[in-house]
């Protein structure tokens, strides 16, 4: 026998992304199609079609079976189902185009005796699928007229432009359909899959005869390794969503195998509900890829930046150029980039713990998100802009996302949609210094903030020049990127000296809010180096300020059926039955947050520098415990109101406060949701608020993390990086 690739030396011949073996998951070169394969009243009812002029003991193997390849059929239908991004469903059936079955095959019409039972005349009840395993509406329904589906119908055709890749095949008979299903799919480029418990043949010999020739064209596993595959959770210690490995065969030499580790060190993140969109380029994606490439030219842009938001907070960009040569295709596809680029540390590009230099990401443009900044002049009269877009990484080989922050945050929101019937609403406040470039510090600190020393909410600070100035520049700045910042609600002067407060509007889109936090930082310093000063967004600069959090809020409302929201998007967080005015999953919510409140902070204030903001008495909230309206809790209950018309006196959200400007903030929103979700899960009951002043709290609870030593760790992948990062 030889092998299905070949190549001449020195003259690739075909794409390396095939690999040198069968054996690879389901999902890992692009998606999956579960393939039924004659399971109809004509084929599989006794009494009736081939069995009409049988007797039922002729059929016993097949029926006793039957039921049970039907059941397992429907178990992996249901799953398939549940992500159609990644998987189809497939229905191939015997059934003519015409009434009178003179375009079925030629066997078909010589085949099963004087009554020729394979000719399913067009309309007749003989096609009906059977109802244990009824298609649904969007389901993919294929009639045939051969043994072999690929031979008289358009089944290869359709695959390809679904993007399908891998076959799962489930049906009958096993050694007639399915087997020249299985050898024609292998032929023309698919990865086959046979589920052994979900097919079935006339005879427990024909069953294993089918299985044993299949063998040389397809896996063969059982439904219960098929369902693990399709759901993504690890088979045998490998995560099917983080393929550690994925071998390809060396172009240029045929007989050399070589390994490319595509992907970073796992993470406890299955991605189980999100994956990016990955362009295919259909008609109506390239008239909008066109429309939005005229646009942009249109208005000048001569860049187009990619940005993402890596493990260690630095904010990573990579630009096309949007030249005469730049095509639709190259605005969809994205950027490439490495691996590891969500592994590099702060303090340089070098190549950390079990991260690897191999393999390569696309960076996928959200473009939802793009917005047009205002570039150089290059000639007189004339100004090029520069844009830019959030993105998802994207693993080009598994089909998979990358290890990705922002799908991380996304992946958490859609858990809580989808398992909890809950949207996620939050709001930031983003606190950050202004200082005055090349003037004498004064004594203790690194610089000399701006104006004179003010205190909280003080109006003289908000009345310095350089800020009116500074800040009318920055709102209209944020006001001019709506796809990439929320508007900003309110502004005040903070406790420390040149400190002051952006408060982010609130929204039920918290991957919204995390790329605001992402442009507010990136326009916060671009207006400061336009008014000549400079910005500090560390935690504590000195030890006689107080030091610059990002304090978030949180509450949530209940979601249905496809995400349609319920009770006209109340908030589901509160109710006038609870003991604090909050909700049964509301106060599991707080509860799982409280709980956890020790491990989010390696997540949330990640660097050696958030832990000295932790001293009592400076606003930092040092204490696991939560109260109302105390600003010394890091967990506090707010937003209570009297005020307005219909007004409850309910609380509306509650604020974490240990979270700072040196955390990302995709990966310290969605952990702050992860803790939220697993109080829900298990019930966890919330303890009673505060009863004490803060000079008494060190003798009744337990104190947050105050050093790098005591931070606990937040998952086994992506803190692990931290840990080494810092």
């Amino acid at each position: 026998m030889t092998a299905h690739c070949s190549a001449s030396n020195g003259s690739p011949a075909f794409d390396l992304r095939v690999p040198s073996q069968r054996d690879v998951p389901l999902g890992s070169y692009g998606r999956t199609a579960v393939l039924v394969i004659d399971i109809q009243r004509q084929c599989s009812v006794a009494g009736e079609g081939v069995w009409e002029a049988h007797q039922s003991s002729e059929g016993s193997y097949f029926f006793a079976k039957l039921s049970t390849v039907l059941d397992n059929i429907s178990k992996l239908l249901q799953c398939a189902r549940k992500d159609k991004v990644k998987n189809e469903v497939i229905y191939t059936y015997i059934e003519a185009l015409t009434r009178d079955c003179r375009d079925a095959s030629l066997d078909y019409k010589l085949s099963g005796g004087p009554s020729r039972p394979l000719l399913v005349p067009h309309g007749s009840p003989g096609a009906k699928i059977l109802s244990q395993i009824e298609p649904e509406a969007d389901d993919i329904m294929i009639p045939k007229t051969s043994c072999s589906v690929f031979q008289s119908t358009n089944i290869e055709y359709v695959l390809r432009n679904v993007n399908v890749k891998h076959l799962l095949v489930v049906g009958q008979l096993t050694n007639q359909c399915v087997e020249s299903c299985v050898r024609d799919a292998a032929d023309v480029g698919f990865l086959v899959t046979v589920v052994d418990d979900a097919c079935v043949a006339l005879s427990e010999v024909d069953h294993t005869a089918g299985l044993r020739n299949m063998a040389g064209f397809a896996r063969i596993i059982t439904t219960h390794d098929a369902l693990e595959e399709l759901e993504g959770i690890p088979v045998d210690g490998v995560s099917q969503d983080l393929v550690s490995a994925v071998p390809v065969v060396a172009a240029s030499v045929p007989t050399t195998e070589v390994t490319v580790f595509n992907s970073l060190p796992e993470i406890k993140c299955n991605y189980k509900y999100f994956v990016p969109s990955k362009m295919e380029f259909s008609a109506n994606q390239f008239q909008l890829g066109r429309a939005l490439l005229y646009a942009l030219r249109v208005m000048k842009v001569a860049m187009l930046r990619y940005v993402s938001c890596d493990v260690s907070g630095q904010i990573r960009s990579k630009s096309i150029v949007l030249n005469d040569s730049c095509t639709v295709e190259d605005l969809l596809k994205g950027v490439p980039l490495v691996s590891c680029v969500n592994a590099l540390p702060v303090f340089g590009d070098v190549i950390c713990g079990d991260s690897s230099a191999q393999g390569s990401h696309n960076l996928l443009g959200d473009f939802s998100t793009l917005s047009i900044l205002p570039g150089p002049r290059v000639e007189p009269g004339v100004s090029r802009a520069a844009a830019y877009v959030y993105g998802n990484l994207f693993d080009p080989v598994s089909g998979r996302p990358g290890v990705c922050p922002r799908s991380v945050l996304i992946e958490q929101c859609l858990r809580a949609e989808k398992e909890f019937g809950l949207r996620i609403q939050c709001g930031v406040e983003v606190e950050f210094m202004l200082f005055e470039k090349a003037a004498m510090a004064p004594g203790g600190m690194p610089f000399k903030p701006l104006g004179r020393p003010c205190n909280f909410s003080d109006d003289a600070a908000l009345s310095e020049p350089r800020f009116a100035g500074f800040m009318a520049d920055l709102l209209e700045a944020l006001d001019q990127q709506p796809n990439g910042c929320r508007p900003i609600d309110s502004c005040h002067a903070e406790s420390s000296w040149g400190q002051f407060e952006l408060s982010v509007r609130y929204c039920d889109e918290p991957v919204k809010i995390a790329d605001s936090v992402v442009t507010i930082r990136q326009t916060l310093r671009r207006v400061a180096g336009k008014h000549g000063l400079g910005l500090c967004l560390l935690p504590k600069p000195s030890e006689i300020c107080v030091g610059s959090g990002m304090h978030s809020h949180w509450s949530f409302y209940e979601v249905g059926e496809g995400g349609k929201p319920l009770n006209g998007c109340s908030n589901a967080f509160v109710s006038d039955n609870g003991p604090y005015g909050l909700s049964v999953k509301g106060e599991q919510f707080m509860a799982g947050v409280l709980d956890h409140l020790c491990a989010l902070t390696g997540v949330s204030m990640p660097t050696t520098n958030s832990f000295r903001r932790m001293v009592d008495g400076f606003w930092a909230g040092t204490y696991r415990c939560w109260a109302y309206e105390d600003k010394e809790a890091p967990v506090r209950l707010c937003g209570i109101d009297t005020l307005a018309v219909n007004a409850t006196g309910l609380p509306n959200n509650f604020e974490v406060k240990c979270m700072d400007a040196t955390c990302n903030p995709y990966l310290a929103l969605a952990a702050v949701i992860s803790c939220g979700l697993a109080g829900i899960k298990t019930g966890m009951p919330l303890p009673s608020p505060v009863g004490c002043d803060l000079a008494d709290r060190p003798a009744h609870y337990e104190s947050l993390p105050r050093d790098w030593v005591q931070r606990w760790t937040f998952g086994d992948g992506l803190c692990g990086w931290r840990n080494r990062h810092r």
